[in-house]
């Protein structure tokens, strides 16, 4: 029976190889679009309302660091200048970065930074951080990770369910897939043995 033993430890030996080639091709492409697109977070998911109908919760937003002064004012009735993605870490509740519309923006000659107040489309007043902003909820540019450049639908909802617990159902549906695959490579080897043993027999 080795025959057998050597067949399945091949077989996971190769659903391992092929998790990590998949786990570093991600890996790579992350750190090819950090260098490309000049920040630290080239995608992002939209995770909430605050930007419909022009971003959809699971919409996969890419992108892109601008100097401070090439981003867009825009006006928020008309929906019209950049929206950027930022940090608002300590100043608004939750972990993920806020994805929102530049409506007005300042620059400070005393910190020698620019300064930007933003709004959601779907929210009806300006962003209010509170403590650790600008007077009056406007974000540093030291903040801002980039503006969004283009939009993926939909597609983000698959990382959104993982990130809610999706990722234990993933796991089983991996771990069945691996014992179902060594069930199957068994009962070849087991029928081939019975093969050999019956033909040798006779």
């Amino acid at each position: 029976m080795p025959k057998k033993r050597n067949s399945n430890a091949k077989e996971v030996a190769k659903l391992v190889v092929l998790i990590a080639i998949v786990v570093g091709a991600v890996l790579s492409v992350n750190i090819g679009l950090q260098v490309a697109m000049g920040t630290p977070i080239p995608v992002v998911v939209v995770t909430s309302g605050s930007m419909r109908p022009t971003l959809e919760v699971g919409d996969v937003c890419i992108i892109q660091r601008v100097a401070s002064d090439q981003y867009v004012v825009g006006n928020h009735d008309n929906r019209t200048g950049d929206i950027i993605v930022f940090d608002a870490t300590g100043i608004y509740p939750g972990p993920d970065p806020v994805i929102h519309r530049i409506i007005n923006g300042t620059y400070d000659h005393v910190t020698n930074h620019t300064w930007f107040l933003t709004q959601g489309d779907n929210n009806l007043y300006s962003d209010n951080f509170g403590h650790g902003a600008f007077p009056g909820g406007w974000v540093e540019d030291t903040r801002v990770y980039g503006k969004v450049i283009s939009t993926i639908p939909w597609i983000g909802n698959i990382f959104l369910f993982l990130k809610g617990g999706g990722v234990w159902l993933v796991v089983v549906i991996l771990a069945i897939i691996i014992v179902a695959v060594i069930y199957q490579e068994t009962s070849k080897v087991e029928k081939k043995f019975r093969e050999t043993v019956n033909s040798d027999s006779t």
